[in-house]
Formats: C-alpha cells, sequence, structure tokens
C-alpha cells in the first residue's frame, strides 16, 4: 500500500468517525415531554416545533 492510498483510507476513516455521531444524534428518536400549565400563567401552551426547520422572523 502506497502512502497516498494509507492517507485517502486514513481520511475517509477519520471523517467517518467524526460524522457518524453527528447523523446518528439526528436520527435518534427525541423523548416526549408534556409540560405542567402552572396556575398562575393565563396563556396557553403551545407544543414544541421542529428544531431543524427555518422558523419566520418578524420584522
Amino acid at each position: 500500500m502506497t502512502r497516498r492510498e494509507f492517507m485517502a483510507k486514513a481520511s475517509s476513516f477519520s471523517a467517518l468517525c467524526v460524522g457518524l455521531p453527528q447523523i446518528a444524534r439526528r436520527v435518534a428518536p427525541r423523548g416526549v415531554v408534556r409540560a405542567a400549565k402552572p396556575f398562575k400563567y393565563s396563556g396557553r401552551i403551545v407544543p414544541m416545533r421542529d428544531i431543524h426547520t427555518e422558523s419566520k422572523w418578524s420584522g
């Protein structure tokens, strides 16, 4: 194996080791959290939206 082939394999392996946990974090199911409405809070509780979608900014 030449040095160039080794470096190509090593760099692809290191990129895989770095990127795989990030992908696994997005794919893993998230736990469901229920909000308890305090008695003093007069507004309504709205369910959370997906954090990966882009929001519409006002102003």
